[in-house]
């Protein structure tokens, strides 16, 4: 293990470092508030000396707008791994369900297909949308449901914290 000991950069939002290192350092273990003054930075080894100046000049000149910046890039961030979360939840329950037996999982994947890809990419007010736009004649009893329909939109209205829709 290799440590790397940084001065406290006082504007440096520590996620968004986080971040940069885990995409960038693939050695990068983790980090931690060393004292009042300094961070210290694990690696599973050694790290050669031109990756350590490179860590220590990005980290050192963090600025407020780089973590403005990255403010939005959290919220995109964060809402597409909340679709994630949406669609596995959502295909865990078909499975209990039985939708492979049922031999519908195709059918259900392509009438969802733009829903997917709104929860995919974090766009979760189209993800509303375009669960509200599935029409009636690709519905059954038992996997796209109007009840099952609403209660994910709902999940996503919880996470966006607006008002929950009472029908589609």
């Amino acid at each position: 293990m290799f440590k790397l000991t940084l001065d406290l950069n006082p504007v440096a939002d520590l996620k968004f470092f986080s971040r940069h290192l885990a995409q960038n350092y693939p050695t990068y273990e983790g980090l931690t508030n060393g004292s009042m003054e300094k961070i210290w930075v694990y690696f599973v080894e050694d790290l050669p000396a031109n990756d350590q100046s490179e860590i220590t000049d990005f980290y050192a000149n963090l600025t407020a707008q780089d973590v403005s910046n990255y403010g939005f890039e959290k919220i995109v961030y964060e809402a597409a791994d909340f679709g994630a979360f949406v669609i596995n939840d959502f295909s865990a329950e078909n499975v209990k369900l039985g939708i492979t037996q049922a031999g519908l999982t195709k059918s259900v994947l392509v009438t969802c297909s733009d829903l997917l890809k709104a929860c995919q990419t974090g766009s979760l007010y189209l993800a509303i949308e375009e669960a509200k736009a599935i029409p009636d004649d690709k519905k059954d009893d038992i996997f796209l449901t109007d009840a099952r329909i609403l209660k994910y939109v709902n999940m996503i209205e919880k996470y966006l914290d607006i008002e929950l829709s009472v029908s589609l």
